[in-house]
């Protein structure tokens, strides 16, 4: 029996890349060119970010709300965001002056299994929602008013509906009206 490695295999090895010559190019490498000459804008300039893209939050430990203390305090002051038309999602929220070294918009993404026996199902709808929020644009503008105010925003949000073709439209578009009302809601208090 002859031992021989596994990767590549002898007819791919030709064309493998660490056994392939690398062309020749006639553009210049990308640390030639400066970005001033370019005509992009530095970090220094202020800009950090691509210029095509919406400031989003998206949901990291930091924007996950856990801790039993901090828990027992959200469902002691929870108020919840009242719709006139019947959702998959429903919300409440809290407010709190923003503690030390924390971020002023927390979520509370909860699927009973309940409504969704599997857990894979309920997964994929806890990463619907995550996805949803990061589309939403006001979950930004929320956070950055509360950072201004100095004060942490607690958002729950439970998926109560036994839907049995629950949707990533539906979800999106409970979770935008849930943004509308909660920054309506917000700005009253």
């Amino acid at each position: 029996m002859v031992s021989a490695p596994g990767w590549p295999p002898r007819m791919a090895a030709a064309c493998w890349p660490p056994a392939a010559p690398k062309a020749a190019t006639n553009s210049p490498s990308p640390t030639s060119v400066s970005p001033e000459a370019s005509g992009r804008r530095t970090k220094d300039e202020g800009y950090d970010f691509h210029p095509f893209m919406r400031a989003r939050v998206t949901i990291d430990r930091r924007h996950s709300l856990n801790g039993r203390i901090t828990l027992e305090w959200f469902f002691k002051n929870r108020r919840w965001l009242r719709r006139a038309s019947v959702t998959a999602v429903e919300a409440a929220w809290a407010k709190r002056p923003l503690p030390e070294s924390e971020v002023p918009l927390r979520f509370l993404l909860l699927v009973s299994k309940k409504t969704h026996k599997a857990a894979h199902e309920r997964n994929k709808i806890r990463r619907w929602l995550r996805a949803a929020i990061a589309e939403t644009g006001s979950f930004s503008g929320i956070e950055e008013s509360a950072r201004a105010r100095n004060e942490q925003i607690v958002i729950m949000m439970r998926v109560s509906l036994a839907v049995r073709e629950l949707k990533w439209e539906l979800i999106l578009n409970d979770v935008q009206e849930t943004a509308r009302a909660l920054e309506n809601a917000v700005s009253q208090k």
